[in-house]
């Protein structure tokens, strides 16, 4: 009897799926195309540095902004969860991999990963597109946060939209903000207005927002090369800032600092 009835949520579930991948094919968007390949297929080959690819998505340009708004829109279903934990405490043969990675919605995260490579490529010509992913930064789900990341992808052509919903205390998302300024800053040493805006969160009014900057600040300062202004902003906001001294005096900070100047000595005694 019991044998019966998990074949019949197995069957139900089977044709659950069916449906859903109908609806889907018939739902979904259409990609743009270039040269016989959609839009997904050149992200795919752009990923392993391949110079068509990326060639290929700034042809497509502007063409691509519906489809990178759309792919940040991404909310886990709570049902699909609930079925997915439901099914794990069953036998192996409920739950196949075709169905846990629908139920993980593997393939949505996967777009989102697609969108932020796409911003990466564009940069600069993703502009206009950046007051748009502001906006999504204001949801308070999960899509909020996403939006902050596909900014962060978008290095200093996305700096602008960042700081700005960083200055905004309403924000939901500023400690998110904060790491992808300084994800901005790692990538971009010269981003000037980036450090500045990390210096200035280190007195923010938001505990978690002091916090995120102060710690970001700690690790940018141990990755620098050592020097008498480094040595001195150290010990500047490490006078006042607990976080920040805490940070560079953690042990694995300590090893890591220790390691690089080993490196940087290697590097300056090899032979020429």
């Amino acid at each position: 009897m019991r044998m019966r009835k998990g074949k019949l949520l197995f069957f139900c579930l089977g044709a659950g799926l069916v449906l859903a991948a109908v609806v889907w094919a018939i739902s979904r968007d259409r990609e743009p195309t270039y040269d016989g390949r959609t839009l997904s297929k050149w992200i795919e080959l752009a990923g392993r540095e391949n110079t068509e690819a990326r060639e290929a998505i700034r042809r497509m340009g502007t063409n691509t902004f519906p489809v990178i708004l759309k792919w940040l829109c991404y909310k886990p279903a709570p049902w699909k969860t609930k079925v997915l934990n439901r099914l794990g405490l069953g036998p192996d043969w409920v739950r196949p991999h075709f169905l846990v990675s629908w139920l993980n919605d593997e393939q949505a995260v996967t777009r989102v990963m697609h969108a932020y490579n796409m911003l990466g490529v564009l940069q600069e010509e993703a502009a206009p597109i950046g007051p748009e992913i502001l906006r999504l930064s204001y949801d308070k789900s999960d899509v909020g946060i996403l939006a902050l990341e596909a900014l962060g992808s978008m290095l200093t052509t996305g700096l602008p939209y960042l700081l700005q919903a960083l200055r905004d205390p309403n924000h939901p998302h500023r400690e998110e903000d904060v790491r992808q300024i300084a994800f901005v800053l790692q990538n971009n040493p010269a981003s000037t207005n980036a450090f500045q805006a990390l210096l200035e969160c280190t007195a923010d009014k938001d505990a978690g927002v002091q916090h995120e900057a102060s710690v970001t600040l700690a690790r940018w300062a141990i990755g620098q090369p050592a020097g008498p202004e480094i040595d001195d902003f150290k010990k500047s906001v490490g006078s006042t800032n607990e976080a920040f001294r805490e940070e560079i005096n953690r042990p694995e900070m300590v090893y890591n600092r220790l390691e690089m100047l080993r490196a940087n000595d290697a590097t300056d005694s090899s032979p020429r």
